[in-house]
């Protein structure tokens, strides 16, 4: 009698199985499906985040877009171009027009900043915390939307009293 069990079901148990099924799994069964899990996370992370960087570059060119036709209209209301600001500062020029418009966080690292016309290559632009992850999201937005090349076309890179901006050119 010693070695009987008394189970949750109200019966005997005497420890031989007696072909009723088993419940749960073995540690084995576990093993394979938390490796075949680990498998497909390794083969979908990267996909996902490829995704969500190219969802913050979008985000940024339109963002870059957006502003500078803000800009274009502000210089046909008053006939000149806004004057160059610090680094996330609304030029007041553009207050004036649009008394809600604020200079947002760009989706990839940096500030926004307007560059008037006395710097040469003007527009909305990016500066640029120093590093060299932002550096390659800012080329490759200038590969996919521009030249790809950092000195021409409506994406150009600059440099300034050693900062890094990256301008989406208004002209």
């Amino acid at each position: 009698m010693s070695d009987r069990r008394f189970t949750t079901d109200l019966r005997w148990d005497t420890g031989i199985d007696l072909g009723r099924p088993r419940h749960g799994f073995s540690l084995v069964e576990l093993v394979i499906c938390i490796l075949i899990i680990g498998i497909l996370v390794a083969v979908a992370a990267p996909r996902f985040y490829s995704m969500a960087d190219q969802a913050r570059i979008n985000q940024t060119v339109s963002e870059a877009r957006k502003l500078n036709q803000l800009i274009a209209v502000s210089k046909q209301v008053s006939g000149n171009w806004p004057v160059t600001h610090a680094p996330g500062e609304v030029p007041p020029e553009l207050v004036t027009i649009f008394p809600s418009l604020k200079f947002p966080n760009p989706p990839v690292p940096g500030t926004w900043t307007w560059l008037g016309p006395s710097v040469g290559n003007f527009g909305m632009s990016i500066l640029v915390p120093p590093g060299k992850h932002e550096q390659n999201e800012y080329a490759i937005v200038d590969r996919e939307f521009d030249d790809g090349i950092e000195d021409t076309g409506w994406i150009t890179r600059s440099e300034s009293r050693g900062e890094t901006y990256w301008v989406f050119n208004a002209q």
